[in-house]
């Protein structure tokens, strides 16, 4: 895997550093980031503030199946959090 490191944004409401894959950099148009343990914990309880009855129990099985599957890098699990999520660079290329 060719991983980069970059910085991603959910409409603009929600940023992260992440890693991409730059074989598999895009889905839809959309970024496809990789976010460490910790991000990937700020990204859940985000979607779980802003979601109500069912979408809150759609994040956390999302969050459950996700966090099963990570990649490590340099020592550093990541999780795939792209295939669904409008994510875009927050920064130029």
């Amino acid at each position: 895997m060719d991983l980069v490191k970059r910085k991603v944004t959910l409409e603009g409401d929600f940023d992260s550093d992440c890693l991409v894959n730059t074989k598999y950099e895009y889905w839809n148009g959309w970024v496809n980031p990789y976010l460490t343990y910790e991000d990937s914990v700020r990204f859940n309880n985000y979607r779980l503030e802003i979601s109500e009855g069912d979408e809150k129990v759609e994040a956390q099985e999302d969050f459950d199946q996700i966090m099963k599957e990570p990649i490590t890098h340099d020592g550093i699990k990541y999780y795939f959090w792209g295939g669904c999520f409008i994510w875009s660079y927050k920064e130029n290329k």
